[in-house]
């Protein structure tokens, strides 16, 4: 797995959390417990489609590295630079 697995993992959260908001805006979903069941619904739908057509099981991916951990790889490699 790498960074193309990432990105799927990625555009599906994104999608989930994009049928939700159509969810809301279109059908009238309201209320948090509505919007938490129409969001796990999603999630659950997208990765059910992930692992049927790719094979690939986002909860077996491995973390991406820290942002923070990246700043400070980039910081130190400017001063070196410098």
């Amino acid at each position: 797995m790498g960074r193309q697995a990432s990105n799927v993992v990625l555009a599906g959260k994104t999608f989930a959390n994009e049928l939700t908001s159509a969810g809301i805006r279109y059908n009238g979903i309201t209320g948090a417990p509505e919007i938490e069941k129409a969001n796990n619904s999603n999630n659950q739908a997208v990765r059910d489609t992930i692992r049927n057509q790719s094979g690939l099981h986002p909860e077996d991916f491995p973390p991406e590295e820290d942002t923070r951990k990246i700043e400070q790889r980039i910081n130190k490699n400017n001063k070196l630079i410098k």
